[in-house]
């Protein structure tokens, strides 16, 4: 699969980097992990009928590792997710998960070269995350790997100006999902108009080759930030896009952010709306336009939180509305001892397809139980439940229970 191919270039880059860049020798921190697990599944295909149940066992060792010198900064986080089907309703998969990035500072703190690499698998539909109801359905593998080397200055001790090249790759396996190249100049700067507010100035140009359509987005956009207080904190920005498909499909329009949040000392709440362009893994371009809210409480040993969005998504060459988007969740994690946690979530949503003109709705319930059995080792039991329902739509009509029992280490 090609994604390898980018990992493993990933990993040269990153030799070559520490090879080659004078004054390297730096810090070195690696945190190793492995985590097994068993679940039973009573649906795994999310059937309406004929349920098919299985048991799943999973292992995944994992790492994590920092690398800090004078001229190279370098994360990595990488897990193997081995996943066997024990009556072999499924077939065996390995699944790898990596995010890595590299900083190298080529030239008297103004010449660097980034380098990102992230691996991981996402859900088909940007509307509806399936990652939360299975391990596999509606899903692709995806790799996307970045290189840019960039220029970055400050005229003065309070302006900050970056400008240079990026180039992206994203590709995924399997049939699913639609491989793509991106190219990317960009021009950025930041500005601190006094010691509360900041002002940012962007605009960059892309252009993007896929086996589905090419096409080129320009854009500019202005942001201010600014702390009212010293728990209050507003922020928001506006650009304007041009979209030019190679159908000769023409799109501009605006694009936004506005947000508030406010720290109550023990009680957290954020408020922001938007609009903004998201591209599927097969290709197709969206505005999603989003309301959000979220509020979360802080006791000794408890924490709530609770969570609202609402949004549309609308497919850009058409302008048509594809998906409403409507849904909460609350959330509860107490110490019960100081070994003993309890974790329950509930999330709840309805999305209308404005195409087929259907509606579904689905509701997540989990509670877990996490004993402590030695530092830096936790036994975990979960229980999960989706309900997914659709007057219209069979294959949105079923239930799945879960029931997982996992370790973790930390060595």
């Amino acid at each position: 699969m090609k994604w390898r191919y980018f990992a493993g270039g990933f990993v040269a880059v990153l030799v070559v980097l520490s090879c080659t860049v004078s004054q390297v020798y730096g810090e070195l921190k690696i945190y190793p992990a492995l985590t097994l697990s068993e679940t039973y599944n009573d649906n795994i295909f999310n059937a309406p009928d004929n349920r098919v149940s299985e048991y799943v066992t999973r292992l995944m060792p994992s790492v994590a590792a920092t690398y800090d010198a004078a001229r190279l900064e370098a994360a990595l986080g990488y897990t193997l997710d081995y996943r066997y089907y024990l009556r072999g309703e499924a077939d065996n998969e390995t699944v790898h998960f990596l995010e890595a990035r590299v900083l190298a500072t080529l030239y008297r703190q103004s010449v660097f070269l980034e380098v990102e690499n992230e691996l991981s698998r996402v859900s088909l539909d940007p509307a509806r995350d399936f990652r939360d109801e299975s391990l596999f359905l509606n899903q692709s593998d995806r790799n996307a790997f970045s290189i840019s080397p960039f220029i970055e200055i400050e005229p003065t001790p309070r302006t900050r100006l970056r400008s240079g090249y990026r180039y992206v790759n994203i590709n995924y396996s399997g049939a699913a999902g639609v491989d793509r190249d991106n190219h990317i100049i960009f021009v950025e700067g930041s500005r601190e108009l006094n010691e509360r507010t900041t002002a940012t100035l962007a605009a960059q140009h892309l252009e993007e080759d896929s086996a589905r359509i090419d096409y080129s987005k320009s854009e500019v956009r202005a942001g201010l930030r600014r702390a009212l207080s010293e728990t209050l904190y507003i922020a928001g920005s506006i650009g304007y896009a041009w979209i030019d498909f190679d159908n000769d499909v023409q799109q501009r329009d605006l694009f936004w952010d506005a947000s508030v949040s406010k720290d109550f000392i023990h009680v957290f709440a954020f408020a922001g709306i938007g609009r903004r362009y998201t591209e599927d893994p097969e290709g197709t371009i969206f505005r999603e336009e989003y309301y959000r809210f979220s509020l979360s409480r802080d006791w000794e040993r408890t924490r709530v939180a609770a969570t609202a969005t609402y949004a549309e998504y609308f497919e850009t060459q058409t302008d048509d509305l594809d998906t409403r988007r409507r849904g909460g969740s609350l959330s509860l994690h107490h110490e019960l001892t100081p070994r003993w946690t309890l974790l329950s979530a509930l999330g709840a949503d309805w999305f209308d397809d404005a195409i087929e003109r259907t509606e579904t709705r689905r509701l997540i319930y989990s509670i877990a139980f996490a004993y402590m059995l030695r530092e830096n080792m936790t036994a975990t039991f979960t229980y999960s439940h989706v309900d997914s329902h659709s007057p219209e739509l069979l294959r949105d009509r079923y239930r799945t229970n879960r029931v997982m029992l996992e370790l973790h280490t930390v060595f």
